[in-house]
């Protein structure tokens, strides 16, 4: 019982714990904290209570000194690392990433990677973020005749002058002389996003390939953007999220 409230991802090194918690009880969509708890001593460190993002995935570094993890952020779930003794987060690499390990003796980290264009493929990267590469294909050849587009990130102005980031997909064949139906999918929660990643359920590329252009804005509620963000819907849902 080291870390007390809603906590997950629970990562072990030595005497020490790693998680993300959040804070507020009652309150499902409050951010996720990386918090390191130490055994020896009792104490817990939050460690992100600056970074004004949702934890997701986390793992050690090989030597105990900094931890990696993947945070939404602006439409994808971008890597980072912070110093396990407290300290600024720095970005890794930015895309959409889960599942970390550190391999190698800590040099290298491992991910699955997903796109608007493709599923989930396990990938490799330095933790610097360089030397990207794909370990996985499992999916190219099945996907390589369909030509899907990647997703196009823009951005218009909503309620009270702030910005709302929105994706756009487009048939693969699409041609811009011409004028296609839109569909806007509307992203659950209402607490959530769109990233740039593959759906299951909602994939946006089906409906562009029916013959649409799909938008997919990230309205107030959405997940990436700041916790005010995140908390301007509560109590206002058909107010400014609908701007």
């Amino acid at each position: 019982d080291t870390i007390h409230g809603i906590a997950h991802s629970v990562q072990s090194f030595g005497a020490h714990v790693g998680a993300i918690h959040r804070m507020r009880g009652g309150y499902e969509s409050d951010r996720w904290r990386l918090m390191v708890h130490d055994r020896k001593t009792g104490m817990t460190q939050n460690l992100t209570e600056a970074f004004d993002r949702h934890v997701d995935a986390i793992t050690w570094a090989r030597d105990g000194k900094s931890l990696y993890f993947t945070a939404a952020d602006e439409g994808q779930e971008s890597t980072f690392v912070v110093p396990a003794a407290g300290g600024s987060v720095k970005l890794v690499l930015k895309g959409t990433f889960g599942d970390l390990q550190a391999i190698a003796g800590g040099r290298v980290l491992v991910a699955t990677q997903a796109s608007f264009t493709f599923p989930a493929e396990v990938v490799r990267f330095n933790v610097d973020g360089t030397g990207l590469s794909r370990i996985t294909t499992l999916n190219d050849s099945f996907l390589s005749g369909f030509g899907l587009k990647p997703g196009e990130s823009v951005a218009y102005t909503g309620a009270e002058g702030r910005a709302v980031q929105a994706w756009i997909v487009k048939p693969s064949d699409f041609d811009p002389a011409r004028k296609y139906p839109l569909l806007v999918l509307i992203h659950g929660g209402p607490q959530g996003g769109w990233n740039d990643a593959w759906s299951y359920r909602w994939n946006p590329q089906v409906f562009a390939n029916a013959g649409y252009v799909v938008f997919m804005p990230n309205p107030r509620g959405s997940i990436g953007w700041g916790q005010e963000f995140v908390d301007d819907v509560t109590g206002d849902w058909g107010g400014r999220a609908y701007e």
